[in-house]
């Protein structure tokens, strides 16, 4: 007669592989299910972003215009003036210039609300994702949702493309708790919170067409049309709300030539013309190419197959629910069509978790089915291992784009009262921020743009300014290759170089002037 402890080992020796599978497949559901997997999960999201945000880069171009706006004496005046070549919503500029007054103007202040925004929006992205997808899909979109560079990456930027997200998610978290209750309760939250996001965030706007959208297919589905009236003083708020934010600064981001310019030439709009077949392109480079980029993805086509997938799925499925995730980037689309809003990474970063939704719902639809299981796991994998591989390197090695403060810093150190410090034309407002405390000793003279000019032109506009100096220092931040080799020519042909100093995007270069050869 045996033991029971030999009888155990008898039955686990006789297990067979399918029985094993089970049980590894019991003790996955375990973990993935676990209440605490989303607390592991919002503590790796919270990782990644305080790491970036720590780091501590200096301001880029973008970031320090706006920052001098906010930080100018007459700040009420810069806003009425919409003199931007930057886009900041006016509720964001508000809260930025306070936040100055109470703590202090360093970037740690100036990106501590974005910071906020970014780790806020995990919870509601959690919550949205019990909505739409199966539990045990769940954890891996809260994965790639805390993994995603550009996610992590704007958590740590001043301006509004991390709010832009929070944005989003809080409003069609109100949504969907309106939409669960039949319209009976927090109509009024939701109604107030719409209202107030026209000036914290410019792509509310599609969110809140969205969500009109998905109120009223569920009314007119419940056979009770009457209830749309209900909406009619909360439709009046938000649209009075939009009015004044597009007069008060809207109007001129619109009408401004240097953002439309760069917007166009970035392919953000689409073609200006009626042909079909261009028109085909674009919108195959939009939700192929430019959505998928918004969670950094490169395997777009592969990636938007399934977002497509998951896209159809979600219609069929959880319709009128399912408007609320879908319109708004169809209203994007229009918009970015019409020559409004451009479909770009940066300014369409609220659609990334929007578009994580559909492409979740694919690939766990695609793993269900015996044809597609295949390509669901692999698309899993590839999905994953990019994303990961992306968050692990910035987190090892953080991007410090135009970093200029140490390149300052060795200035101060070294540059003598007499030298000149010429400044690229698109460094200044990196360069005034970075200054405001502590000007250097000696002169400083900011370039024109050698962007688009012949090279006589610049040539003679950098000589007209070093004219009668014998050290020169160089400072170049923000300039394309073709820019940075014309400038670095015409200093090496008026001076010697003597020193190379590079900190990411940005170099400075000290000359000292010698007589040029007849």
């Amino acid at each position: 007669m045996q033991s029971p402890l030999q009888s155990s080992e008898l039955s686990e020796r006789q297990s067979t592989p399918p029985d094993r599978l089970e049980r590894l497949r019991g003790s996955a559901n375990l973990i993935l299910l676990s209440a605490k997997t989303p607390y592991f999960v919002w503590g790796l999201a919270a990782t990644l972003r305080v790491r970036e945000y720590f780091y501590n880069r200096s301001l880029w171009l973008d970031e320090a215009h706006v920052v001098l706006k906010v930080l100018a004496p007459n700040f009420w005046e810069v806003i009425a003036s919409g003199n931007w070549n930057q886009t900041l919503p006016v509720g964001m500029a508000v809260v930025m210039r306070v936040l100055v007054g109470v703590i202090g103007d360093s970037e740690y202040v100036l990106r501590l609300m974005p910071l906020l925004c970014s780790l806020l929006s995990f919870p509601l992205f959690y919550r949205i994702s019990r909505e739409y997808l199966k539990p045990q899909l769940v954890p891996l979109a809260l994965l790639l949702f805390s993994v995603a560079p550009p996610l992590v990456y704007y958590a740590a930027e001043a301006k509004h493309y991390s709010s832009d997200v929070f944005v989003c998610l809080l409003l069609l978290v109100l949504a969907l708790e309106v939409m669960r209750s039949d319209f009976k309760t927090k109509t009024w939250v939701l109604g107030v919170a719409a209202c107030a996001s026209t000036w914290f965030s410019f792509t509310s706007v599609f969110v809140s067409l969205g969500i009109a959208v998905a109120f009223g297919a569920q009314t007119l589905r419940a056979g009770r049309p009457e209830r749309l009236a209900k909406g009619v003083p909360w439709i009046t708020c938000w649209a009075l709300s939009l009015g004044f934010h597009y007069y008060a600064s809207l109007r001129y981001l619109v009408s401004n030539p240097t953002l439309h310019r760069q917007w166009v030439s970035w392919g953000g709009f689409g073609p200006a013309t009626y042909d079909s077949l261009a028109w085909a392109k674009w919108f195959v480079s939009v939700w192929f190419g430019r959505l998928p980029s918004t969670f950094g993805i490169s395997y777009g086509y592969f990636a938007s197959a399934f977002a497509s997938f998951g896209a159809w799925l979600l219609l069929r499925r959880l319709r009128p629910k399912s408007y609320l995730i879908l319109m708004p980037m169809v209203f994007l689309i229009l918009a970015a069509a019409a020559g409004y809003y451009p479909v770009l990474t940066r300014v369409a970063l609220f659609a990334a978790p929007l578009y994580l939704l559909a492409l979740i719902q694919g690939i766990g639809s695609a793993m269900e089915l015996r044809p597609l299981k295949f390509l669901g796991w692999g698309a899993t994998a590839v999905l994953s291992g990019q994303l990961f591989l992306g968050a692990t390197y910035n987190f090892v090695h953080p991007s410090v784009r135009e970093h200029i403060r140490p390149l300052l810093t060795h200035l101060r150190e070294k540059q003598q009262p007499e030298d000149l410090v010429y400044v690229s034309q698109y460094a200044k407002d990196a360069f005034n921020y970075s200054v405001r405390r502590h000007p250097l000793v000696g002169p400083v003279s900011i370039g024109i743009s050698c962007r688009d000019v012949p090279l006589e032109v610049c040539e003679k506009d950098f000589l007209r300014r070093v004219v009668g100096r014998e050290r020169l220092w160089v400072l170049l931040s923000h300039v394309m290759p073709e820019e940075k080799d014309r400038l670095v020519h015409i200093a090496d042909r008026w001076g010697e170089r003597a020193s190379t100093v590079e900190s990411g995007d940005t170099t400075l270069l000290l000359y000292r002037f010698k007589q040029r050869e007849l």
